[in-house]
């Protein structure tokens, strides 16, 4: 650019500069400007394209604290509700009834509106009929050891009668009557609740924004559900003691030891089988086994004893000599150690005769020789038998019919005396594992309950190990189920059956 000749530049305020000349391809440094943003921005992208189309994604659960999370129990809600829903298949779809999942639970939907009339508590006689359909399906499903919690909903419209002050009296009536109903078509009460909720949980609100009724709305939260659930509660019961409060101030159980421990072989509806167990068991041990009756089972179960270690010792030995890992270990916890099953009798049947006489005559013959003590008992076919006086110690039964089939040339067999059965029956545990160490247990506590979702206890035995055991329950077939889960589990688990005895 040329210079005027006629304008002095040496008194400028500004200096004589040449113009900046304007690159002709500068443009493309704000296009690999942009190119680079928008990479950046795709690298972001694909850095979480890892969250499938079915996730829920959202900023906030980013953030969420591991305390918010529900905690979802391992129990058999699932397979409960498959089966109510082909049991109960056309109450479904005729919309009486909705059935869904609300985490841990199961909900049964009724509507308040077909069970009662409006400001009244009484069961309709009308809807008898889906009431006993829903119960003989609650009753005829494969798990039963369930709870149910009847709860009674209103809408918000405001009560004033005589009978109920409010929605809350009203609701609470409800739920309680329908319990009862429950309660005498055989549903055990123990298993029952009722309870109250008013207009406090709407399924869907009652007015629009403006504050307008929405009819359909408040006639579907008139309603009563039933919540079938497990209580995974940790409670002790009476088979368990709190001790004190350790460091970490988590209540750790120790064993009752009023308890006795045995293991437990098999149950048999047959005495011959469940002898002929208890037989080879105790041929093939130096233990000693005792057979039990509850009315309908014949369960062989070593000697009891108060040592839970030493159980669990023999318990290994068993499982390993007969390679059946899933042999149960029996608790015997009885407040009161009158109602403990008393062990089957055993007898030696020495001989049977025609004649009393004749039967005499061995017994006088066995209490000269052998020093034995027999009973002749007369049998209703005219027979007189010669039985050894009863004992409760198989081994001690077995060796003595050894030496006598020896040395009087003759075979004898084994009966019991007079059976009594001590009706009893069982919940059930697993314990996943033993620890010397408390902070061990704690630790896979918490890694199984995060992984396997199974809630857990610690209790600690006489000799100062500490047991990690699950849940209890009183279903056998989910109890199965977990064990086998915990035996195939990448942790080296050794899980053991619980058979928690109470009285029958």
């Amino acid at each position: 650019m040329s210079k005027d000749p006629h304008i002095d530049t040496n008194n400028s305020m500004y200096p004589e500069q040449d113009l900046e000349e304007v690159e002709e391809d500068s443009w493309q440094i704000s296009y690999l400007d942009i190119i680079t943003i928008l990479l950046g921005f795709l690298i972001i992208l694909l850095s979480i394209s890892h969250f499938s189309d079915r996730d829920v994604f959202s900023v906030s659960g980013l953030f969420k604290s591991d305390a918010e999370e529900a905690e979802y129990i391992s129990t058999p809600i699932n397979k409960i509700e498959r089966q109510l829903e082909i049991a109960l298949l056309d109450e479904v779809g005729d919309n009486k009834i909705e059935i869904e999942r609300d985490l841990n639970d199961l909900l049964i939907r009724l509507k308040s509106d077909e069970l009662y009339l409006s400001g009244s508590a009484t069961i309709n006689s009308e809807s008898l009929g889906l009431l006993n359909e829903i119960v003989e399906a609650i009753q005829n499903n494969a798990y039963t050891d369930f709870n149910i919690e009847v709860e009674g909903h209103t809408d918000d419209v405001p009560i004033h009668s005589p009978a109920y002050d409010s929605n809350w009296e009203l609701s609470t009536a409800r739920a309680t009557n329908l319990v009862k109903y429950l309660s005498g078509m055989g549903i055990s009460k123990e298993r029952l609740k009722a309870s109250g909720y008013a207009d406090s949980r709407p399924l869907v609100p009652n007015v629009d924004a403006a504050g307008n009724p929405i009819p359909e709305n408040r006639a579907k939260n008139r309603r009563v559900t039933l919540r079938l659930f497990y209580d995974t509660s940790e409670a002790l019961a009476n088979n368990e003691s709190e001790t004190s409060t350790n460091t970490d101030n988590e209540t750790i159980a120790t064993i009752d030891t009023n308890c006795r421990f045995s293991v437990q072989l098999g149950g048999f509806e047959s005495f011959s089988n469940a002898l002929n167990r208890a037989k080879v068991a105790t041929r093939n041990s130096d233990l000693d086994f005792n057979i039990t009756y509850n009315g309908r089972l014949f369960s062989v179960r070593t000697a009891p004893n108060n040592n839970l270690p030493a159980t669990l010792s023999h318990h290994s030995a068993l499982s390993n000599r007969s390679g059946a890992s899933n042999l149960g270990l029996i608790h015997q916890c009885y407040n009161n150690s009158a109602n403990r099953p008393e062990p089957v009798e055993f007898q030696i049947q020495l001989g049977a005769f025609g004649s009393q006489q004749n039967a005499g005559s061995l017994a006088s013959s066995l209490q000269e020789r052998f020093n034995i003590t027999t009973d002749i008992i007369n049998t209703s076919s005219g027979l007189y038998r010669v039985v050894s006086k009863p004992g409760s110690s198989l081994k001690e039964t077995l060796e003595q019919a050894d030496v006598l089939s020896e040395e009087l040339g003759s075979k004898n067999f084994i009966g019991f005396a007079d059976l009594n059965s001590s009706p009893y029956q069982f919940e059930f545990q697993v314990q996943l594992a033993l620890f010397d160490d408390e902070t061990d247990a704690k630790d896979l506590a918490k890694k199984i309950s995060t992984l396997m979702a199974i809630s857990t206890s610690i209790k600690q035995l006489e000799n100062g190990d500490f047991a990690l055991t699950s849940y209890k329950t009183g279903n056998w077939d989910h109890i199965q189920q977990l064990y086998s889960d915990l035996s195939y589990t990448s942790y080296d688990l050794k899980p053991v059956l619980y058979l928690l005895e109470l009285p029958g």
